[in-house]
C-alpha cells in the first residue's frame, strides 16, 4: 500500500469541521469521499479530555474558595446607612454593629468595616438630619398640637421623660413625634418638670400651638402650671380650659392594682400551681377525668405587670377549682393550692375585675371622649342625650352643658382664625345651601343637618377632610380635638401596671444616644405596636397549658424590659 495520508481536521487545508468529526456517521461520510486513498484516518478533535477537564473544575472550584464569596462591588454608603438603621430600629449596640459590618466585610472585600465611633457618628448625623425636619413639619403644620407625657425606667430604676407631638397633617393623617427623651427631672419634681417642657416647646418653636397634654396623675401639678405659664403668653384655647386631660388608663390602673393587692398571696399560689401543673401532666388529667371537667379552655400563666393576663389566670383557674383540689389530694408535692377562703376571695375579685376588662376594652377606642362622639356625624348631640339619659335623671340635663363648652370653644377658634365670610358667594350657597346662614354658627349648622346612617361605615377624618370647604372653621376645630389623646400609653400596654421599661441593649447607652436612638427609631418607623410575642405550648392531656418563653419570664423579672400579655 501507499504511505499512509494522515489527514488533520484542524489544518487550513481541509474543509471538515472537527465537531463533526465525533460522530462515527460523519467519520464514515469523509472516508467515503476520501476514497482508497485513505488507509487510516486520525481525527484530532480540540474537545478537553475527561480527566483534564475534572481537574480544571477542581482548579475552579479551589481557586473560589480561596477568594471572596462576593465579586459585586459594593455602594459604602448604602452599606453605611443600612446599618445605622439596623441599629436604630433593633437598638442594637454600636459594638455589635462593628462586628456585623466585620463579618460583611469578609463575605465581600469591596466593603470596609465600620467602627463604632464611626456608626455613633453616623447616627447623630442622621438624628440631626431628621430633627430638622422634624422641626420644619411641626411648625408649618395648621393644626394644632397635642401633648403626651410618658415615663420609662430600667433595670435600675432611674426614671425617664418622653415627649410625644400628636397632630393631624395636611392629609388628615394621625402623626405621633418623639420629641425628647431625657432623665426625670427631680426632686422639684413639678417645677421642674414646668420648665422642661416650656423650654421643649419653644426649642420645637411650637409654644404657641399647644392644645391639649395627656398625662398620669404624678404629673399633674406640674401640669397645671404649665397651663399657667402658656396661658399668661396667650397661647391656649379657651383659657386652658381643654389643656389638660386626665390619662384614663392610668387611672383605672390604680384602681385595679389597688385590688390586687388584697389577694397578692393568693394570686402568687394560682401562679406557682400553673407552673406545677406544667410539669404534672398526668394527675392532673386524672383529676379531670374525676370530675369530667373539659380541658379544652387551658390555663393560664400570667405576667405579672400586665393586669389583664393576670385577670385571665384567675378566671381559667376558677374554671379548674375543683381539680386543683383533688390533685392536693392525690399529689403530696403539690403546696401550692389556694385555701377554700383564698377560693373565694378570688371569685370575689374575678367579680370586681371583670367590668375593669371591659372598660379598660373601651379606652383603646379613639372616639370616646363627648366632643368626639358630636363631631361624629353619624352620633351628633343626639347619641350624647342617650348616654347621659342612660347614667341616670342627674346626668340627663348634663348635655346642655357639653353643648356649651363645644360652643364656647368654637367661639374662641371664631376669634383666633377668623374666616372670610362666604355668605356672599354665589356658587358656594349653591354647592351648600344654607350653609352659610350668618345668623346661625357653623357649628349649629352641623347639628340641624341630618345625621348619616348610623350603620355606615365611614372614617370620621375622611369625613371632615372632605367637608373643609363645607365647614372651614369647624372641620379646623374637628382637626385639633380628633387628635386627642386620651391615654398616655400604647393600646398594648392598656392592662400594665409600671412604667414602660427600657430592654437590657437600650438601657447601656449613655443618655445623650439613648435620646438620639430612640427618637429617630420613632421619626422614621413611627409609633410601631409591639409584636405579640411567640409563646411556647405545653400540652397536657385533657388541658392545655400555654406560658410565655422562659426567656421573656426571666426578663420580666429583672426589670429589664416590659412584657407583652403571654397566654399560657
Amino acid at each position: 500500500m501507499d504511505s499512509m495520508n494522515l489527514i488533520n481536521l484542524d489544518d487550513d487545508s481541509s474543509t471538515k469541521d472537527c465537531s463533526t468529526a465525533c460522530s462515527s456517521n460523519k467519520r464514515a461520510k469523509i472516508m467515503q469521499e476520501l476514497g482508497d486513498k485513505v488507509e487510516t484516518v486520525r481525527i484530532s478533535c480540540t474537545l478537553p479530555n475527561r480527566r483534564e477537564s475534572k481537574l480544571d473544575s477542581s482548579n475552579k472550584r479551589n481557586a473560589s474558595a480561596s477568594s471572596p464569596t462576593g465579586t459585586k462591588k459594593v455602594d459604602q454608603q448604602v452599606f453605611s446607612d443600612m446599618s445605622v438603621r439596623n441599629c436604630l430600629r433593633y437598638c442594637s449596640t454600636f459594638a455589635s454593629i462593628q462586628d456585623l459590618s466585620a463579618a460583611c466585610c469578609h463575605l465581600n472585600q469591596s466593603i470596609k468595616p465600620l467602627s463604632a465611633a464611626t456608626i455613633k457618628a453616623e447616627v447623630w448625623k442622621l438624628h440631626q438630619k431628621m430633627k430638622g425636619q422634624v422641626k420644619f413639619d411641626l411648625e408649618k403644620v395648621s393644626s394644632r398640637i397635642c401633648l403626651t407625657v410618658n415615663f420609662w425606667t430600667s433595670c435600675t430604676t432611674t426614671d425617664y421623660l418622653c415627649l410625644s407631638a400628636h397632630y393631624l397633617d395636611e392629609d388628615w393623617k394621625l402623626n405621633v413625634k418623639f420629641i425628647n427623651f431625657s432623665q426625670a427631672p427631680f426632686p422639684n419634681f413639678a417645677n421642674d418638670l414646668c420648665d422642661k417642657i416650656y423650654s421643649l416647646l419653644n426649642e420645637w418653636g411650637i409654644g404657641n400651638k399647644i392644645f391639649s397634654l395627656t398625662a398620669d396623675n404624678a404629673c399633674s401639678m406640674g401640669t397645671m402650671l404649665l397651663c399657667e405659664q402658656l396661658n399668661q403668653q396667650g397661647s391656649l384655647l379657651c383659657q386652658g380650659k381643654f389643656f389638660q386631660i386626665a390619662s384614663c388608663a392610668d387611672i383605672l390602673d390604680l384602681i385595679v392594682e389597688d385590688s390586687l393587692k388584697v389577694i397578692d398571696e393568693s394570686v402568687c399560689k394560682i401562679r406557682e400551681s400553673v407552673k406545677y401543673v406544667a410539669r404534672s401532666k398526668p394527675v392532673f388529667h386524672k383529676c379531670l377525668d374525676i370530675f369530667g371537667i373539659e380541658g379544652s379552655n387551658g390555663l393560664w400563666l400570667d405576667v405579672p405587670n400586665r393586669w389583664n393576663s393576670t385577670y385571665l389566670m384567675i378566671e381559667r383557674a376558677l374554671h379548674y377549682q375543683q381539680a386543683f383540689l383533688a390533685l392536693k389530694m392525690l399529689d403530696t408535692k403539690y403546696t401550692h393550692c389556694p385555701t377554700s377562703t383564698e377560693w373565694t376571695m378570688l371569685g370575689k375579685t374575678y367579680k370586681i375585675l371583670k367590668p375593669f376588662h371591659e372598660m379598660a376594652k373601651l379606652f383603646l377606642d379613639p372616639i370616646i371622649l363627648l366632643p368626639t362622639f358630636i363631631l361624629d356625624p353619624r352620633l351628633k348631640m343626639q347619641y350624647v342625650k342617650s348616654c347621659l339619659r342612660e347614667l341616670g335623671e342627674s346626668y340627663a340635663e348634663k348635655w346642655m352643658h357639653v353643648y356649651d363648652q363645644l360652643k364656647m370653644l368654637f367661639k374662641d377658634y371664631k376669634n383666633k382664625y377668623p374666616h372670610k365670610d362666604e355668605s356672599g358667594d354665589s356658587e358656594f350657597q349653591c354647592i351648600y345651601p344654607g350653609v352659610s346662614d350668618p345668623n346661625k354658627l357653623e357649628l349649629d349648622q352641623y347639628l340641624d343637618e341630618p345625621r348619616v346612617d348610623v350603620c355606615s361605615q365611614i372614617d370620621v377624618l375622611s369625613y371632615w377632610k372632605e367637608n373643609q370647604d363645607k365647614y372651614p372653621l369647624l372641620s379646623r376645630m374637628a382637626k385639633d380635638i380628633l387628635s386627642i389623646p386620651i391615654t398616655t400609653i400604647s393600646s398594648e400596654s392598656a392592662f400594665s401596671i409600671g412604667n414602660k421599661v427600657l430592654n437590657r441593649c437600650i438601657k447601656r447607652f449613655p443618655l445623650k444616644d439613648m435620646e438620639a436612638i430612640l427618637t429617630t427609631c420613632n421619626w422614621l418607623y413611627g409609633y410601631e405596636s409591639y409584636e405579640e410575642k411567640e409563646m411556647e405550648n405545653v400540652h397536657l392531656i385533657g388541658c392545655e397549658v400555654n406560658y410565655p418563653k422562659m426567656s421573656e419570664y426571666l426578663r420580666w423579672h429583672t426589670g429589664e424590659s416590659e412584657e407583652e400579655e403571654k397566654e399560657v
